[in-house]
């Protein structure tokens, strides 16, 4: 894994993610908990790809 997405530190990146997963426990509703139960296995996703822009992503069908 490299040490920047794009222009952006990972470590940025995980404790904005970490910052977000507290406030959510801490204050969420039920429902977005669960949405964010839902997205989160999917967050580290980024950093083991490479990064994409608008219009390059592909999309599953």
């Amino acid at each position: 894994m490299t040490d920047r997405y794009g222009k952006t530190r990972i470590h940025k990146i995980r404790a904005a993610q970490n910052a977000l997963r507290e406030a959510i426990r801490a204050e969420g509703t039920p429902a977005i908990q669960d949405a964010w139960d839902r997205l989160e296995p999917w967050l580290d996703m980024p950093t083991d790809q490479p990064m994409t822009r608008p219009g390059n992503v592909e999309h599953d069908t």
